[in-house]
């Protein structure tokens, strides 16, 4: 029996994260945390999430104002990359995300990753991709990807 996304969703929200951790400054509320859904990694950046260390010397409404300065969001990335910003700016919009450069790339403007705001748009994506029904669509044949170092990684 074919999984449905519903199924497939509920089943990917009882993964645990494989790990978390803090990027930037201490207490500006911005984080990384791993998943592997059924083998394919995908990350959950949160900002803006602030605090107050425990003994910090602000005042209560300096603490309240530092906090509620940025508004906290969540975006969900996966390490699939598309080459090709056009080919990568249509499959984000078929799955109602948007596209993202990828930071360590050899060649400029040619590698992205797909960013989705919600976890059902990125379970979406992920579904199709287990099923089939991504490939079967977009036919996407990615050269290798080579980084900053001139590292390859297999498509």
């Amino acid at each position: 029996m074919k999984e449905t996304l519903v199924q497939f969703s509920a089943r990917m929200e009882q993964v645990e994260k494989t790990c978390e951790h803090t990027v930037g400054r201490a207490y500006q509320g911005n984080s990384r945390a791993t998943f592997n859904f059924d083998g394919m990694e995908c990350y959950l950046e949160s900002s803006g999430y602030r605090t107050t260390p425990a003994k910090s010397p602000l005042s209560a409404i300096a603490k309240a104002v530092f906090i509620m300065a940025v508004e906290p969001r969540d975006s969900w990335w996966t390490d699939y990359m598309v080459y090709g910003r056009t080919k990568a700016e249509q499959v984000a919009k078929h799955y109602n995300g948007r596209t993202q450069e990828a930071y360590y790339a050899e060649e400029e403007g040619a590698w992205f990753h797909l960013v989705f705001d919600t976890f059902e748009t990125l379970m979406a994506f992920l579904h199709d991709r287990k099923t089939g029904a991504f490939d079967k669509q977009w036919q996407i044949s990615n050269p290798a990807f080579v980084d900053c170092v001139g590292q390859t990684f297999p498509a």
